[in-house]
C-alpha cells in the first residue's frame, strides 16, 4: 500500500469542479436497473459533493444554505446531505458535508435523487438509471443544476452491482475520559483506490479537538461503507491522541457477513461489520417504507 495516498490527502486533494470521474454506463434518464439474483446486493455508496458555482454567485452564504439531498426509492429515503442550519461559507470547488450516517443505499427499481436547497435555487429530482454487468464497481458524476442552469452541485458516487456494507468501530484502549482526539479516517476499496473515490468517516482539525465516547469508542461521522464483494477494504488512519500521533494503513477482505478485528498498534483498535442483506440495510433508512405504505 506504499504506493497509495498517505491518510488524509482526500481532505486537499480535489479534481477540477464539473471534471468527469470515469466513463461508466450509469445514467440519469434510462429505466432503472433491477437484480435477478437473490444472493447479489448492489449499492450506491456517496464519495463526495462539490459546489461549483460562477461569478455572479460565487458564494453561498450560511443563511442560504437549508435544505437537502436524498435518494429515494420503493424501500424508503435516505439523505445524504440535510442542513437546517449553517455557520460555513461555501464558495466555488468546496465540498459539501455528506451527512449520510446510516446505510449505503440500495439499489433498486424506482430510484431518483430528489433535492431543494440554497433557498430553492436547487430543486427537482433525477431518476438514477444503472445497466451493470455483474461484477461492476465504477464510479461516476451526477450533476444538479441550479434553476438558472448556471451553477450545479457535482456529486461523485460509486456503483457497485454485487456488494457488502460494512460498519467500522474505531476505539482506543488505555486511555481516560478526557483524551482529545483529531485527524482523519478514510476508507476506500482496492478496485477504486483513488482520492475521488474516498469516503471520509472521521476529519477534525488540531482546532476542532473531540472527545472520544464511552469506552474509548471515537465517533465518526459516518461508519458505514459500501465495499464490493471480491475486493479489500483499505481503512487508512491518522490520529493525533493527546498530542501523540497514530497512522496505520489496513487491509479487510470484504465479507458478506460476520466481523473482522485489526489493531492499528497498541492504542487504536478497529472491528468491521460485515453485512449483505437487503432487508437489514433497509431497516436503517431515514424513512422505511412498507408493502403498506
Amino acid at each position: 500500500m506504499s504506493d497509495r495516498s498517505p491518510p488524509g490527502s482526500p481532505v486537499s486533494d480535489k479534481s477540477p469542479p464539473g471534471s468527469p470521474v470515469s466513463d461508466s454506463s450509469f445514467s440519469v434518464t434510462g429505466d432503472s436497473w433491477e437484480s435477478d439474483d437473490d444472493d447479489t446486493l448492489p449499492l450506491l455508496e456517496i464519495f463526495k459533493m462539490t459546489y461549483v458555482g460562477n461569478l455572479n454567485k460565487f458564494r453561498v452564504m450560511p443563511k442560504e444554505q437549508a435544505g437537502f439531498i436524498r435518494i429515494c426509492s420503493d424501500r424508503g429515503v435516505q439523505y445524504v446531505y440535510k442542513v437546517d442550519a449553517s455557520d460555513r461559507l461555501i464558495e466555488h470547488g468546496d465540498e459539501l458535508d455528506v451527512t449520510v450516517k446510516g446505510p449505503t443505499i440500495c439499489y433498486s427499481k424506482n430510484i431518483y435523487l430528489e433535492y431543494d436547497l440554497f433557498s430553492g435555487d436547487f430543486k427537482g429530482r433525477k431518476c438514477l438509471g444503472w445497466e451493470p454487468d455483474v461484477d461492476d464497481a465504477l464510479s461516476t458524476q451526477v450533476q444538479l443544476e441550479s434553476s438558472d442552469c448556471s451553477r450545479e452541485i457535482a456529486i461523485i458516487m460509486g456503483c457497485f452491482a454485487n456488494a457488502t456494507v460494512a460498519t467500522v468501530e474505531v476505539t482506543l484502549s488505555g486511555i481516560s475520559a478526557a483524551t482529545k482526539v483529531y485527524g482523519v479516517v478514510a476508507a476506500n476499496n482496492s478496485i477504486l483506490d483513488t482520492p475521488n473515490c474516498t469516503s471520509l468517516l472521521f476529519v477534525k482539525k488540531p482546532d476542532n479537538v473531540i472527545e472520544a465516547g464511552d469506552k474509548g469508542v471515537i465517533p465518526l461521522s459516518k461508519s458505514r461503507v459500501g465495499v464490493p464483494l471480491k475486493s479489500v477494504l483499505y481503512l487508512d488512519i491518522s490520529l493525533n491522541v493527546n498530542d501523540y500521533n497514530h497512522t496505520a494503513s489496513l487491509q479487510f477482505n470484504a465479507q458478506k457477513e460476520g466481523e473482522s478485528t485489526k489493531d492499528a498498534d497498541d492504542m487504536i483498535k478497529v472491528k468491521v461489520s460485515w453485512c449483505a442483506d437487503e432487508d437489514k440495510m433497509c431497516l436503517m433508512y431515514d424513512e422505511v417504507h412498507t408493502a403498506d405504505d
